[in-house]
């Protein structure tokens, strides 16, 4: 017994619409999807564009997917953030402080803010700074990378920083939770069960509202212009950054390291919420903030290797199209993967052009820097939170009261608020399920057809052009003036049990 929905709800999108013809393609002689599964290493191919028309309407449906994927849809209610700013301390060209607020109620997400000293009152452009699954998170200074060199370097160039830890780094995740374990197996504890995510909890989901209200705390800093937002972050912190680019239109520049890749799409749990690349990959998600301006920065020794003459030329034809080819750069350096100082520099150079206007931002080279102690720049370094964090059971359930309570506001009493349910509820459906409705390009397969008392039994198979799909299906039609209404079956022991013996109609299909 197969008691999956799925198939059935993508028959009801299939059938409501009236098939095309195309000549040269046929059904597959079975069902191919379930044979050849897409995995993070899957290798994915940017699709072809033909106008700025097409593209726009595909950038819609993936900044949609997006947040359909991650649980933000619709957007939950921005409350406030309680932001607190602490613990300044000066250095030369630039003072560090300890930041803590509220992403939801009861979750506090912490960091370190860097602001630029002797520059003038501003504004001054203000970049989000998410890092990459590093041992030590926002705390890392090696040579492959280190948070603390690009934040003060922006800082000194005249730029606000804000480095913000993933969800079970240093400072940030619940009070519950053991604090001696490593980092990054404490970062995979969040929401794992079946519950979580069939209520759309999931890691990817919290840290990408996290990353859109850290956007927030920026725009909220009187010297902070709004005009001149951005984010950089590399490996797990590069997907961070192209995620909120794709669903949040205010970062006026970004520059994703080492992870917009054709051959590997993110291999932690916060990088892959559900749905996320069925139809999509990250080359076309990193496309979606076109035309504003973005550097890619790629390595020989990972999986960006093939940039300059794969991903970087699809993400630039996005940009071609849209007249923005100056808005893209993509580089490749002779490492491993890193966001060390020469990728660095290429980013300070592409800042600068963008977000402080330099007429030659090649003069922004990396100053000398000296990373604080990590106790000092630790927002709660004998780990005691604020008293109204929740644990993580209790977090869990507010989202879930909240989503109740968002169902049942949206629940259909009236036209007009059946309007309002479908505007909702029609993108949540249609990405949960992966179904495109109306279908344009369904293929129709003629079987046997057989005629029993009023009846016509005929036997279909019916697909989508070059999705691989094969479905078997009986259309029983009644005689002419004896047709009312379409209806759709389905049956837990096949569609044979709608027929009797001898081949007509059965039960409800009479």
């Amino acid at each position: 017994m197969n008691s999956n929905p799925f198939p059935l709800l993508a028959l009801l999108a299939l059938i409501s619409t009236s098939p095309r013809v195309f000549p040269a393609q046929t059904l597959p002689a079975s069902d191919q999807r379930a044979g050849a599964v897409k995995d993070l290493n899957t290798p994915r191919t940017f699709p072809k564009i033909e106008s700025r028309t097409e593209w726009e309407a595909r950038a819609k449906e993936i900044r949609e997917n997006t947040l359909v994927s991650c649980g933000l849809w619709p957007l939950p209610e921005k409350t406030p953030l309680d932001a607190r700013v602490f613990g300044k301390v000066e250095r030369d060209g630039y003072s560090i402080e300890k930041v803590y607020f509220q992403t939801y109620p009861g979750f506090y997400l912490a960091g370190n803010l860097y602001r630029p000293l002797a520059k003038g009152d501003g504004p001054f452009p203000a970049i989000l700074n998410p890092h990459g699954h590093w041992a030590n998170g926002r705390m890392a200074d090696t040579a492959e990378g280190s948070i603390a060199a690009r934040c003060i370097n922006f800082a000194k160039q005249g730029m606000i920083a804000f480095s913000y830890d993933m969800v079970g780094y240093n400072d940030t995740g619940f009070p519950d939770w053991p604090q001696g374990e490593e980092f990054y197996k404490r970062h995979r504890r969040f929401a794992t069960n079946e519950v979580n995510l069939l209520w759309n909890i999931s890691l990817m989901g919290l840290q990408t509202w996290n990353s859109i209200r850290a956007l927030d705390f920026l725009e909220s800093l009187p010297e902070a212009d709004k005009s001149r937002l951005a984010c950089t972050g590399e490996s797990g912190g590069g997907t961070q950054t192209f995620i909120l680019g794709a669903v949040d239109g205010r970062p006026a520049a970004q520059a994703p390291i080492v992870m917009v890749s054709h051959s590997m799409q993110g291999g932690c749990s916060c990088e892959n919420a559900p749905g996320l690349r069925v139809d999509y990959s990250n080359m076309e998600i990193a496309a979606v903030p076109a035309p504003r301006p973005q550097i890619l920065v790629a390595a020989t020794g990972d999986w960006t290797k093939m940039t300059l003459t794969v991903e970087g030329p699809a993400v630039a034809g996005i940009y071609t199209l849209l007249n923005a080819e100056d808005r893209l750069r993509y580089v490749r350096f002779d490492f491993n993967h890193n966001y060390n100082q020469t990728s660095r520099e290429a980013v300070y150079e592409w800042f600068g052009k963008w977000l402080l206007k330099l007429r030659d931002a090649s003069s922004l080279k990396e100053a000398a820097y000296t990373k604080e102690p990590d106790v000092e720049l630790r927002v709660w370094p004998d780990g005691k939170v604020p008293a109204g964090a929740l644990p993580e059971k209790e977090f869990i359930h507010s989202l879930i009261q909240r989503d109740r309570a968002q169902l049942d506001a949206l629940r259909p009493r009236d036209r007009e608020s059946l309007d309002r349910f479908k505007k909702v509820m029609e993108p949540a459906w249609r990405h949960t399920l992966q179904i495109h409705f109306p279908e344009g390009n369904l293929l129709v397969e003629a079987g046997e057809v057989s005629k029993v008392a009023s009846y016509t039994v005929s036997h279909l198979a019916i697909g989508r052009a070059g999705k691989g799909d094969r479905l078997p299906v009986l259309m029983i039609s009644p005689k002419r003036d004896m047709l009312r209404n379409l209806v759709v079956l389905a049956h837990p022991d096949g569609k044979s049990a709608w027929l009797d013996q001898g081949g007509a109609p059965a039960g409800l299909a009479k």
